[in-house]
């Protein structure tokens, strides 16, 4: 009962959930099943807008060290720095469904990463750009599933269980994630949005302790299979 996105223009889209822009600490998590490897970027979980990118966790198929990997972005306040980490190349499956969680932390040398499956892959990571900095929030953009605000990145494949915190969760707690623990019981005060997207619904919910924006559904059908994760029994 997850959303099958269909590579084009589907998408999920929250409004701007603030507490994830202009922070020091992120996770970002969400479960996917990839239809195909095509050429470029697939946006799982996007705040592209203005010329700027917060954050995105996105299937990336155009690396120049290696092709069918996930990566995770962030941009900082600093001059136009980012941040950016990626697994090791082919970790990118087709129809099979994998957890994969980026971590970003101001001020830290190795502050970023990215786990897939409950492994943790930082190729490719950069240097925190500056290290007192924020995430960059210049222009609010809005949290988007499955493609970019401004449309591209689409992503073509089933969506599931998104999440997002404004602290860096630990690597026991993103294996947790990888074993079936819905966020919903993952330091639930720090969770800014949760949408298990059981595709029962247009808005989809936001089950996070700040549930005030939720997602509008413009094209992604519902799906027969979810990923393996518990659910909330009473919204199903």
């Amino acid at each position: 009962m997850a959303r099958d996105f269909d590579g084009i223009n589907d998408d999920v889209i929250y409004g701007v959930v603030g507490e994830m822009q202009g922070t020091c600490a992120i996770t970002v998590h969400s479960w996917a099943r990839l239809d195909d490897h095509v050429s470029g970027d697939q946006a799982m979980v996007n705040t592209e807008g203005g010329g700027v990118i917060p954050f995105i966790l996105f299937f990336d198929d155009s690396n120049p060290s290696g092709t069918d990997r996930f990566d995770f972005f962030v941009s900082t306040q600093c001059g136009g720095g980012n941040d950016r980490a990626a697994t090791t190349a082919g970790v990118a499956l087709i129809d099979t469904w994998q957890a994969v969680t980026g971590r970003w932390e101001q001020n830290t040398s190795d502050g970023i990463d990215i786990h897939v499956d409950g492994t943790r892959y930082d190729e490719n990571a950069s240097s925190p750009y500056c290290t007192s900095t924020q995430i960059n929030s210049s222009n609010g953009q809005a949290n988007n599933i499955g493609e970019a605000s401004t449309g591209g990145r689409d992503f073509n494949g089933k969506l599931g269980e998104s999440a997002g915190w404004d602290v860096i969760l630990t690597t026991t707690e993103i294996q947790g994630l990888a074993n079936g623990v819905t966020p919903f019981v993952i330091r639930h005060s720090n969770l800014q949005y949760y949408s298990p997207i059981y595709g029962n619904n247009d808005p989809e919910g936001n089950f996070s302790q700040n549930p005030t924006e939720t997602g509008t559904v413009t094209g992604p059908t519902k799906f027969a299979g979810h990923p393996p994760v518990m659910m909330l029994q009473e919204y199903i």
